[in-house]
Formats: structure tokens, sequence, C-alpha cells
């Protein structure tokens, strides 16, 4: 998103830029030279550290090799920082409550009417926390599927016998949600462009048209969604009709797994001892 959206057209169009994965996954980067498994288990060692870190240190040092990795990687470090600012906000709005129903040292309070609100100290060390867990896991997964592909980070799944109904869900979450954007923009642009009063403002009118939107969307997308199965039944697929990749471990790629397993345990237990 080059600029401020003002209008919803302009704000699922920014979206869905956001949700464009760029494939990279030819170019020679650092990544690129690492073992597809190997990688994906390194920096699963990284979500993994994440969630047993308790302090935003802790995930602060976590988070700092992942944008060195994407620079070493050739991936575009503008495109992914913008990723990782925008597209977690809608799953951190989910953690505003626990601002509000955090026990501990008074910050703000107010009264609404009959409802008395409050917030902590604590629900917004609380919050902060979770907001940065998920900016290290979304991070993490970002830049694996920039060096990777949507292909091709399915196809390591695989190797790694992952349950194959697992994987196809994968695939089709991911491109069930960049559909329903795409959907969504040819849709707001549809009606902008039968509108003759031009308003590009969000407001609440804007937003409470939002409701019939998503139900055309529904049904648009359980049509389009069953053309599609429907096109590949008729090229073959199969949900066990899946290739087994050979493993090809190096000794660069033992390295690098080892490095960054222990840089994630050891973030999680030296930094604790300190704090």
């Amino acid at each position: 998103m080059s600029r401020i959206p003002t209008s919803l057209k302009d704000l699922f169009s920014g979206l869905e830029t956001l949700l464009e994965v760029e494939d990279i996954s030819q170019s020679s980067g650092f990544l690129q030279g690492i073992e597809p498994c190997t990688r994906l288990l390194a920096l699963s060692s990284i979500i993994v550290s994440s969630l047993f870190a308790s302090s935003f240190v802790q995930l602060s040092i976590l988070y700092a090799p992942i944008p060195l990795l994407v620079v070493f990687s050739k991936a575009p470090l503008g495109g992914f920082i913008k990723r990782n600012l925008f597209v977690p906000l809608p799953a951190i709005a989910l953690g505003v409550p626990a601002f509000f129903m955090t026990g501990g040292n008074m910050l703000w309070s107010a009264q609404l009417g009959p409802i008395f609100v409050s917030a902590t100290i604590e629900g917004f060390q609380r919050l902060i926390i979770f907001a940065a867990r998920l900016w290290v896991c979304y991070g993490c997964l970002s830049l694996l599927t920039l060096v990777s592909g949507i292909d091709g980070l399915l196809s390591t799944l695989t190797a790694l016998k992952a349950p194959p109904l697992l994987v196809q869900l994968f695939s089709l979450t991911y491109r069930y949600i960049y559909l329903s954007v795409h959907e969504c923009v040819r849709v707001l642009f549809a009606r902008e462009a039968r509108t003759i009063r031009q308003r590009r403002r969000l407001n609440f009118d804007s937003l409470r048209s939002l409701a019939g939107i998503a139900s055309l969307l529904l049904l648009r997308s359980y049509d389009r969604g069953e053309r599609v199965y429907l096109a590949m039944k008729a090229r073959g697929f199969s949900l066990e009709a899946t290739v087994d990749a050979p493993l090809r471990i190096r000794p660069r790629d033992l390295l690098f797994f080892l490095a960054v397993t222990v840089y994630s345990v050891l973030v999680v237990a030296l930094v604790a001892s300190r704090i």
C-alpha cells in the first residue's frame, strides 16, 4: 500500500497486494541454497522458541535474524516489512480484550454508563508480548513462503511425511483467502463503476455495506469453488497423489539448522535467567 486508503476498494486492494507472494525460490540467495526440509525445521525452531518466550526482549532478539535472512536471501525487504506490519493486525486485535481483562496496577479507567472499564499495566504488557510473539511467528512463515513459494512449501511438508489432508488444507486455505480478497476487490470495483455519486470515504456507512458484500462473496466463492473442484477432478486430481522428494542434507544444511536451533534455545534460556 503506497498511500492511505480512502475507500473500501482501496483498503482491500492494498490487502490483496500484501497477500501476494513473490516467488524468489529460484534466486541465488542464502536460504535458497539450504535444503528445504532443513530450512523449514530451522525456522520452525524459532517459532517453537517464541511460544516459550515470556518477555518482549526475548521476542525481539528472536526476531532479529529474520530481516537479516531476508536480505541475504535477496528477498524484497520493503515488501516483507509491509506484510509483517499490516497482515497480523486483525489477529492482534483479538488480543485487545486482554488489555482490559487482566488484573493488576490500574493504568486507565472510565465509566461508560453502567459499565466500568479499566486497563492495567499488566494487561498492556500481555498485549505487547502477544503482538511480538505473533510477529515472530508470522515473520518466519512469511520468510519461508518467500524463499520456497507456496508450492515449494507444500512439497517440503510432503517430503516430511505430513498428512496429505493437512497439506491440502494448507493449500486450499491460502488460495481461498487470496481469491476471496481478490473477488471482494472485483465486487467493490463493480459497485463503484455503477455508482453515479462517488463517495470515496471510509465511514460507518461504507463499513455497514460489508455485510451485503460478505453474503454476496460467500455465494460467489461457493460457486467458484465448485467449478474449481470439478476442473481439478477433470485433470486427475487426487488427495493421495503426492510425490516424495529425496532428502539431500549437506554439512552446511546441518550447520545452519544447529546454529538457528541453538540460538533460539539460548535466547529463551539465557535471557530469561537475566530478566
